[in-house]
């Protein structure tokens, strides 16, 4: 099952562990809303149509049940010590969020600031010992420890600008600012300020790039295949032989019938060609798109690094859909304000098919990131005053309420897995969209096609 997280404010974040099958197959289906009927077309000029969905894969490291000796084994061994820790840190981040989701649904208490403060006093704990010697591993490791203690701080301070921070027991309060004052002088006996004390924007940038450098020795590097591109240039061929012999037999047929040279035959040559490149290009999209219909888009190829053997190939699809080409289970699923006529779906497919990542011992986790900037770009930012006024109260003076246009999208995502026997599973969110951003995401209910 997905996790979801607003990774930004137009960058939505699923993740999930993958499971250890050899095929895996993840659908998105995304039903705009119904004012939105010719939102495919539009979004079809834009970078949507290029790069709509990211998907990354990392290494999470060796599950609690198969560690027993792997760590101390590969502790000294570059690259394993840097694959290790960050395997660490991806982990930690993880559990961090957790926190950070429990505290804002159930509120700031005692209970959830003890679970921080033992969150990162554990973190802190074993990237801070048995630290290597080696000059490369101890730049990674000064990285590593700049970034877990900015990330610290970020969480501490976050709890104390929480709304509920002034109903904390003192005790509770207390024991969170020691730890901050703490992991402060840690950082001046390591001599981190310099990295750490500076502009907002500056620290925030540095981090992110400390972030990527971390990360670069778990995540799996793709090699990125586009399929299609024989049929294309196939059917671009075969267009224009097919012009270029009517054209021959017209000027053999026009030279056998003992006209000359005229005005007329110019004009002729040079229509037939502004015709050719007039329709080639719609000609070419039309019959590719017919001879690749239901296949595969995009190949990716990942290893955990361009020298390592092949783990898993990926295969992506991309298109627009019927309301009548759904499966039955996401058709329920499709919410109360679709407009079910035409082709308005957005559909995309994953499949993950592969033997190479089912000996490894790690576990991999599966990120799939959707960028909602271009469908927030259609929208007008413009707030409309609407004005109200209560007949009842006398006294009451004339209120203006000021509205913006929203859009409100359902977002479905069923998973496959086609040698396990789990039934098929289905997820539903329920976004709302403003030129600003996503400014609302809620976990829809899935609705069963038998209980419809």
């Amino acid at each position: 099952m997905f996790s979801q997280k607003n990774k930004s404010e137009y960058v939505l974040e699923f993740t999930r562990t993958l499971p250890k099958s050899k095929k895996n197959v993840t659908s998105l289906y995304l039903f705009p809303p119904g004012e939105a009927e010719h939102l495919p077309e539009l979004l079809d000029r834009t970078e949507w149509n290029a790069r709509p969905i990211d998907f990354r894969y990392r290494v999470l490291g060796i599950p609690e049940d198969k560690k027993q000796h792997a760590e101390q084994s590969v502790s000294l061994l570059s690259p394993h010590y840097e694959t290790l820790r960050s395997t660490w840190l991806a982990s930690f981040q993880r559990s961090l969020e957790k926190v950070q989701y429990q505290i804002q649904q159930a509120g700031l208490g005692e209970q959830q600031v003890g679970r921080l403060l033992l969150l990162l006093r554990g973190f802190a704990k074993r990237i801070r010992t048995n630290v290597s010697s080696e000059p490369r591993q101890s730049r990674y490791q000064r990285q590593l420890d700049v970034y877990f203690s900015w990330l610290a701080e970020q969480s501490l301070l976050a709890l104390i600008k929480n709304e509920g921070w002034a109903d904390l027991p003192e005790t509770a309060q207390a024991e969170l600012k020691a730890y901050y004052h703490e992991e402060i002088e840690y950082r001046k006996a390591q001599g981190y300020l310099k990295e750490l004390d500076s502009r907002s924007a500056r620290i925030f940038y540095r981090m992110q790039l400390y972030r990527r450098f971390l990360d670069r020795y778990i995540l799996l590097k793709p090699d990125v295949i586009e399929l299609g591109n024989i049929a294309r240039r196939s059917v671009k061929a075969f267009i224009t032989t097919l012009i270029m012999s009517a054209f021959t037999i017209f000027i053999f047929y026009y030279r056998d019938s003992g006209y000359s040279l005229s005005i007329g035959l110019i004009l002729t040559v040079a229509m037939v060609y502004a015709l050719r490149d007039l329709l080639r290009d719609d000609l070419v999209k039309v019959l590719t798109d017919y001879i690749r219909k239901d296949k595969a888009l995009w190949k990716l190829r990942y290893r955990k690094n361009k020298k390592s053997p092949l783990l898993f190939q990926q295969f992506l699809w991309r298109s627009i859909i019927s309301f009548e080409q759904l499966p039955e289970s996401v058709k329920k699923n499709s919410g109360k304000w679709f407009f079910s006529a035409g082709n308005n779906i957005f559909f995309f497919r994953s499949e993950i098919d592969g033997d190479g990542y089912l000996g490894i011992e790690e576990n991999i986790e599966e990120s799939i990131e959707i960028d909602f900037k271009p469908f927030a770009d259609l929208l007008s930012s413009v707030k409309t005053p609407i004005y109200h006024y209560d007949f009842n109260d006398e006294e009451a003076e004339v209120g203006t309420h000021l509205i913006e246009q929203r859009h409100y999208y359902n977002l479905v995502l069923v998973t496959e897995d086609s040698q396990a026997e789990e039934p098929v599973k289905v997820q539903r969110w329920k976004l709302t969209l403003t030129a600003e951003g996503i400014v609302n995401t809620l976990v829809g209910r899935v609705i069963e096609p038998s209980k419809a």
